[in-house]
């Protein structure tokens, strides 16, 4: 079982978002999650680093990209695969997981997340969609003037960790 985890490169590791993703990791590698992740630092070394607390020996993968110009991934990933582009990094990313969780980023994480509604709006069998935070609110509601309520109701707003582990 995989779970894919997006979340920002910012490398504070004082912020409640980086803290919570340590507990995250920790919980769903406890509940026998595979991690999958973008593998740089930031949230994707704070959910790889919470995974590796863990007594259970889940895979802790990060796809790092080669055309980024760096490719080492965090010293917690049980496995490193470097993709050639960032379009094998996302299909590597979006495939292949029961749930997705996205905290706090950027740009890409945007992208990411855009990508993944758009696959799992047309298929039959649903992961959950899980965004982090309430910042998403505003976001999601000024998404409602192009993406159908129908699409939107695919993603789920938790406001923090002890939220997250109640639906995973």
């Amino acid at each position: 079982m995989n779970i894919t985890f997006f979340g920002g490169a910012m490398n504070d590791t004082t912020t409640t978002q980086y803290q919570e993703t340590i507990l995250i990791g920790k919980y769903l590698a406890d509940k026998n999650y595979n991690i999958k992740s973008g593998g740089y630092r930031g949230l994707m070394e704070a959910i790889s680093y919470g995974a590796s607390l863990s007594e259970n020996k889940v895979k802790i993968i990060g796809y790092t990209c080669k055309s980024f110009g760096y490719t080492k991934g965090n010293k917690y990933l049980t496995e490193t695969i470097i993709c050639d582009n960032i379009f094998d990094r996302l299909n590597y990313l979006i495939t292949d997981s029961s749930a997705y969780i996205f905290q706090i980023g950027s740009i890409g994480m945007l992208s990411e997340l855009f990508l993944t509604l758009d696959i799992y709006r047309k298929i039959d069998n649903k992961p959950k969609i899980i965004l982090i935070g309430d910042f998403w609110k505003p976001i999601i509601e000024s998404l409602k003037i192009i993406v159908s309520e129908k699409e939107l109701n695919l993603l789920t707003i938790v406001s923090n960790y002890n939220e997250l582990i109640k639906i995973i």
